[in-house]
């Protein structure tokens, strides 16, 4: 059986706890040479005869020193255990050799145990004596404090003594020096009502010359004023005077110019009316023209047909079914005609309007010229040649 590794069942020990159901907190883990040394002997002696069963020790173990070395090393053991108990062709055929290998890991533990007790009692022979020397130093540091306290009080209780004694001196000499500067402000401050009384009535005669000046300055800008203001009065009735000129020669003026406007406006619609007119009779004719040529083509193509058709009765047949075809294109033909020459006055309508506008522009421009040559011109302008074209052109 191969030697158990503290180190790497240090490692896997908490996992192993987990899963075997074990809550409990460990000690800290402890290591020393001792203890190795005590395990090498242990490994190197003989298995015993006869002894308790291994997981009576284990118990024992487990109920004494919860320790995680042993731990370890009784997890390593079981792990081995049960691994030779789960290939048992092998167990079979090294049968003695196991015991021999569990009665040497009993041997280990049994040495592990006791290394880790008497390391366990080092330990707290250590730690009992460290306690005791660290009670005495503080209790030695505690009345080095007392005793440092003590002086403390005395030096601060005689410095507030030389404390309260300055204070007394200060007061003392604060006292003398108020008096003094009472006296020499008491003095100061006679000193200085008399020369304020001086400066006051310096400045009262000062008021009175200002305030004279400042009379005389005030009459003297106030007619000044006046006058400004009479000369401003008047030349605002002038400006005003002339103003209502021009805005009375403007007024007039305009009142022409819109008569002339008015006038240019019923000649441009009497001009596009009659050329509406004659648009218009000029489309009806077209119109009928168009009707009677369609009626025309009708009776020939009908003639026609007629003619062709006093043969045999499959081409009466046809002829009934290409005259049926034949009404349904002059339909056809018809409703576009007749959508052509709906659209076509539209257009018309639409240049006349379009004229109307161009005209009344040229009319008002040219107008807007000849008043500012001339404001006092109120004769109506014509529409120049060409307007009267493309009037006569829609």
């Amino acid at each position: 059986m191969p030697m158990v590794h503290l180190g790497a069942a240090k490692k896997t020990l908490p996992a192993q706890l987990a899963h075997a159901g074990f809550n409990r907190r460990l000690a800290p883990v402890r290591s020393s040479s001792e203890s190795k040394a005590t395990v090498e002997s242990a490994l190197a002696e003989p298995a015993p005869q006869q002894g308790p069963s291994m997981t009576a020790q284990v118990a024992i173990i487990l109920a004494t020193t919860p320790i995680v070395e042993v731990l370890a090393t009784v997890f390593a053991a079981c792990g081995t255990f049960f691994g030779l108990l789960g290939r048992m062709d092998i167990w079979k055929a090294t049968k003695k050799e196991s015991f021999d290998a569990v009665h040497k890991a009993q041997n280990v533990l049994t040495a592990s145990l006791e290394s880790l007790r008497q390391d366990r009692k080092d330990d707290q022979k250590a730690f009992t004596g460290s306690l005791e020397s660290l009670r005495k130093s503080g209790e030695a540091s505690l009345e080095s404090l007392h005793q440092d306290r003590k002086d403390d009080q005395k030096a601060l209780l005689a410095s507030l003594e030389s404390l309260r004694q300055d204070r007394k001196d200060d007061q003392k000499a604060f006292t003398g020096s108020l008096e003094s500067l009472r006296k020499s402000g008491e003095a100061s401050l006679e000193s200085l009502r008399k020369s304020g009384e001086a400066s006051l009535e310096s400045l009262h005669q000062d008021r009175k010359d200002d305030q004279k000046a400042f009379t005389g300055s005030l009459e003297s800008l106030r007619k000044n004023g006046e006058a400004s203001l009479e000369s401003l009065h008047q030349d605002r009735k002038d400006d005003q005077k002339a103003f209502t000129g021009s805005l009375e020669s403007l007024r007039k003026s305009g009142e022409a110019s819109l008569e002339s406007l008015h006038q240019d406006r019923k000649d441009d619609q009497k001009a596009l009316t009659v050329s509406l007119e004659s648009l218009r009779k000029s489309g009806e004719a077209s119109l009928e023209s168009l009707r009677q040529d369609r009626k025309d083509d009708q009776k020939a193509l009908l003639a026609s047909l007629e003619s062709l058709g006093k043969g045999i009765h499959g081409l009466e047949l046809l002829r009934y079914a290409d005259r049926e075809a034949w009404k349904q294109d002059v339909l056809a033909s018809e409703a576009r005609q007749e959508g052509r020459l709906e659209t076509r006055i539209a257009d018309m309508k639409a240049d006349s309007r379009a004229t109307t506008l161009v005209c009344d522009f040229r009319s008002k421009s040219k107008r807007i010229k000849q008043r500012k040559t001339n404001n006092n011109s109120s004769s109506a302008a014509k529409p120049s040649k060409p307007e009267e074209t493309l009037a006569e052109k829609s």
